[in-house]
C-alpha cells in the first residue's frame, strides 16, 4: 500500500459530504427528528392541562368528593341528577363524554364502572384508577381506626435509588432508565450509520466500473490503494455525521431541558451527566471506527465482483441483516448483561455493538474488552485480505456474474 490512497481518500470524503443525500440526512434528518419530538411534548403538556370533564354517580358518596381533592383543577366532576341509562343515551347522542358509576359496595370490590365513546385514554384511566385504589385503602385504614398521618405513612410510595458499583469510583448513583436510553441510542446510531453510508461503496464500485473511471484510476494507483481510500474517506464522512448528530442532540437536550425546567425532576439533569461518561464516549468512537470497517470492507469487496446492483443486492441482504442483528438481541442483553450468552454474543465481531452497549451499563472485565478489540481487529486484516484480492482481480471484471467458483479462485490467486 502507497500513499496514494490518501487522494482517493480526499476524493471520496468530499464527494460524499457534499452530495445532497449526506447533508440532507446529517442535518436536516435530525431537526425533523427534533421537532417531532418537540410537537410531541408540546402536545402531551397541552393534554395534561386540557379541561378532563367526569359526570357521575356515586354511591359510596366519599370517593368522588376524595378524588376532586387529590387530582388537578383540570379534572372536572359533576353530580349525575339521573338514572345511568340516562348518562349512557347522552353519551351515545356525543352530549357527555365521559361517566363514572360508582357502587356502594366499592370498598369490597375495588371496582368502579368507566363508560365513554372511546376507552383508549390510558393513561387517564390509569390515573383514575391508582387515585381510586389509594382512596379505598385510607377509607378501609380509617374504619379501622388509623388517623390519617398513619395512612399517609402506609400509603407512601417506596422509591429506589440506582447505583452503579465500579472498581475505579465505586458506588455512582446512576438512572436504569437514562442508561437504557444511552445504550439502545448509541447502538441505534452506530447501526443507522453503517446502514446509510457503508453500501454507498458498492454503488460507487459499480459506477466506476461501469463509466470506466477504474480503469484509468487503477493504471496510476494499487487497487488495494484504492478500496482503502474509498473505506476510510466513507468511515471519515459517517464519523462526521456522529459528530453533527451528537451535538445536535446536546443542544436539543440543553434546550428542551431548559425550556421545560420546572417540569422536570429535580434530579434528571444530574441523572443525566451521570450516566455518561468519557469512558463510554471514547470506546463509541472506537467501536464505531472498528465495525465500520468491518462492514465497509464486505461491501467494498461485493462491489468489486459485480457488474450491476441487481446482481450485488442477493449478497448485501445477508450483510445488512448481520449489521441490524445487534437489536434482536439488545432486550435479553440489555436486561442480562452479565449473562455468559451476552458474554459470548458481545465477543462476535459482527455483533460487537453489544459490548459497548453492555459498558453504558455495567463495568466490564477488561479482558472481555481486549478480547473483543483483538478479534475486531483480527476480523479486519482478514477481510482486508480477502476482499484486496477480489478487489484486484473483480475491479477489472465486466459483464456476466461470477460464480463461487471463481470467487474462490480470486482468493487462492
Amino acid at each position: 500500500m502507497t500513499g496514494k490512497w490518501l487522494i482517493i481518500f480526499k476524493k471520496k470524503f468530499l464527494e460524499t459530504v457534499k452530495s445532497k443525500a449526506f447533508i440532507l440526512s446529517t442535518i436536516l434528518v435530525p431537526l425533523i427528528i427534533v421537532l417531532i419530538i418537540g410537537v410531541v411534548v408540546y402536545l402531551q403538556i397541552q393534554s395534561s392541562k386540557k379541561i378532563r370533564k367526569y359526570y357521575y354517580i356515586d354511591k359510596s358518596k366519599n370517593i368522588v368528593s376524595k378524588l376532586k381533592k387529590k387530582l388537578p383543577e383540570n379534572y372536572k366532576f359533576t353530580r349525575w341528577s339521573e338514572s345511568k341509562e340516562k348518562a349512557l343515551e347522552k353519551i351515545k347522542s356525543k352530549k357527555i363524554d365521559t361517566f363514572l358509576y360508582i357502587k356502594d359496595d366499592v370498598l369490597d370490590t375495588y371496582e368502579i364502572e368507566y363508560y365513554s365513546r372511546s376507552v383508549s385514554d390510558a393513561e387517564r384511566m390509569s390515573i383514575l384508577k391508582n387515585e381510586v385504589t389509594d382512596i379505598i385503602h385510607e377509607m378501609i385504614m380509617e374504619k379501622k381506626g388509623l388517623n390519617k398521618e398513619e395512612v399517609g405513612f402506609l400509603l407512601k410510595k417506596a422509591n429506589i435509588s440506582s447505583y452503579k458499583v465500579t472498581k475505579e469510583e465505586g458506588s455512582k448513583k446512576e438512572s436504569a432508565s437514562l442508561n437504557y436510553a444511552l445504550s439502545y441510542g448509541l447502538l441505534y446510531a452506530l447501526i443507522i450509520v453503517i446502514l446509510m453510508n457503508a453500501p454507498k461503496l458498492v454503488q460507487s464500485t459499480i459506477e466506476d466500473k461501469n463509466n470506466r473511471v477504474v480503469e484509468i484510476v487503477v493504471s496510476h494507483v494499487k487497487a488495494i490503494d484504492l478500496m482503502i481510500g474509498k473505506i476510510i474517506g466513507t468511515a471519515t464522512a459517517g464519523l462526521l455525521q456522529i459528530f453533527v448528530w451528537v451535538g445536535m442532540t446536546l443542544i436539543s437536550i440543553i434546550g428542551v431541558t431548559s425550556y421545560f425546567a420546572d417540569k422536570l425532576p429535580s434530579n434528571f439533569i444530574g441523572s443525566i451527566k451521570s450516566s455518561v461518561d468519557f469512558k463510554t464516549l471514547l470506546f463509541f468512537l472506537l467501536y464505531f471506527i472498528l465495525n465500520f470497517f468491518v462492514y465497509a470492507i464486505a461491501y467494498a469487496g461485493i462491489g468489486a465482483m459485480f457488474s450491476n446492483e441487481k446482481d450485488a443486492n442477493q449478497f448485501i441482504q445477508p450483510i445488512a441483516i448481520m449489521t441490524f442483528s445487534p437489536f434482536f438481541f439488545f432486550l435479553f442483553v440489555s436486561q442480562n448483561p452479565e449473562a455468559p450468552l451476552s458474554v459470548i454474543l458481545s465477543e462476535i465481531p459482527y455483533l460487537s455493538p453489544l459490548m459497548f452497549m453492555r459498558m453504558a451499563i455495567i463495568d466490564i472485565p477488561a479482558w472481555q474488552i481486549v478480547l473483543s478489540i483483538t478479534l475486531l481487529i483480527t476480523t479486519i486484516f482478514v477481510e482486508l485480505w480477502a476482499s484486496a484480492k477480489i478487489f484486484r482481480i473483480g475491479i477489472l471484471s465486466y459483464g456476466k456474474k461470477p460464480k463461487i467458483k471463481e470467487i474462490i479462485g480470486w482468493l487462492k490467486s
